[in-house]
């Protein structure tokens, strides 16, 4: 589009484009912006404090053909998801020695308002 003779410095010339050609290029533009953000939007991300639990659900999800990215806390995980949405997060609830599961729903909250179209599945390993 940069080097289209009727797109100059980011904006339409209107000298030589009419309407259609106009509404035509920009769907086609905005249909190439959908399909990068889908492409990018196809890494799970797993949030969890417990080494063996980010292993193990990263070894499960490369042998499931998902490609993934596993973060330790909750900050780790914030700036992954301001980088690239997720297309799905597993999140433990737990982040502390308090087993309330108030440091997962912090992250939730802090998530939802990031990404809120991103699903997000809460896990732990406690039974209350």
């Amino acid at each position: 589009m940069g080097s289209d003779p009727k797109f100059l410095a980011g904006r339409w010339t209107g000298a030589t484009t009419s309407n259609a050609e106009r509404d035509k290029t920009l769907l086609s533009v905005r249909a190439s912006v959908l399909r990068i953000h889908f492409l990018s939007a196809s890494m799970f991300l797993i949030i969890d404090d417990d080494l063996a639990v980010r292993t193990s659900l990263k070894l499960l999800l490369k042998q499931a053909g998902y490609a993934a990215h596993a973060v330790a806390t909750a900050a780790e995980a914030l700036a992954v998801v301001r980088e690239t949405l997720p297309r799905l997060v597993l999140m433990d609830m737990n982040f502390s020695l308090a087993t309330t599961g108030a440091d997962g729903l912090a992250l939730l909250r802090d998530l939802k308002a990031l990404a809120p179209r991103v699903p997000v599945i809460l896990i732990t390993g406690w039974g209350s």
